[in-house]
């Protein structure tokens, strides 16, 4: 089934639960293995959530109607005094079980309740609908103006915008793992290079090849006399003397 962003926000939307951003006093919770600086990248991201939170609260007013957010299809059935799309009636009787009937407790009339309703049940439907990965910032912003203007209108949704602020953390968090994953991989990928060429370095150190080491010249021990008589190809004047002297003894 399923990562979407509903859950979990309704029970019977049995998806997996969104995880917490667990981060206090500027100490990272992650796992800081391999060399991950994760207490870094735990205050980074710790900030970055905090300043997307901050734009998060400013006051917007919603700009779509319901069909922005999702297309129903199908009849109409009353919740109360309010007429709600069939297709929405699942989400919103498990919701308002769990959070004291907060349609119930709306004081306008159907002509301002119904629409409301409608958007509201879209948003709904528009986030079960959407998996996480699939998330962007100008969906959450679209989400959450029109669940705090559901909630300027008299309409107790404030569990919802308190979801929302969870889907943020969350969303903000599972970027972090997916990055923290990669920069894992990259130094495992690394180290095992590592060890190769530290295995082959101690393979040359432990056997050397026999040859004969060069000094400047590759005639350089062939000859039998330092290579400091020696320029490219040409005998410096005091070998030269040295060889007639010796021709000279042993004539």
């Amino acid at each position: 089934m399923k990562d979407d962003a509903l859950a979990p926000l309704n029970y019977v939307v049995t998806m997996r639960p969104l995880p917490r951003l667990e981060v206090s006093n500027n100490q990272g919770t992650l796992d800081a293995s391999k060399g991950v600086d994760a207490v870094g990248e735990a205050t980074n991201m710790k900030e970055h959530i905090e300043a997307f939170l901050g734009r998060f609260k400013q006051d917007r007013n919603n700009e779509h109607e319901a069909s922005h957010f999702y297309n129903f299809v199908g009849p109409s059935i009353c919740i109360h005094r309010f007429s709600v799309p069939l297709e929405s009636v699942p989400l919103l009787e498990h919701l308002r079980t769990k959070h004291n009937d907060f349609i119930g407790q709306l004081t306008v009339g159907s002509v301002v309740g119904n629409p409301l309703l409608r958007i509201l049940a879209a948003v709904l439907m528009d986030m079960q609908e959407t998996q996480v990965n699939a998330l962007t910032e100008e969906r959450l912003f679209k989400w959450r103006n029109a669940v705090r203007d559901l909630h300027k209108a008299g309409l107790d949704v404030s569990f919802f915008l308190c979801h929302l602020r969870d889907v943020v953390t969350s969303w903000f968090r599972r970027d972090m793992k997916i990055r923290l994953a990669s920069i894992v991989h990259w130094i495992s990928e690394l180290e095992t290079e590592l060890a190769i060429l530290k295995s082959e370095m101690a393979q040359l150190q432990r056997n050397p090849p026999n040859a004969v080491i060069l000094d400047n010249t590759a005639i350089h021990g062939l000859l039998g006399i330092p290579a400091m008589y020696l320029v490219g190809k040409v005998l410096r004047p005091p070998l030269v003397l040295y060889l007639r002297l010796t021709l000279a003894f042993d004539s």
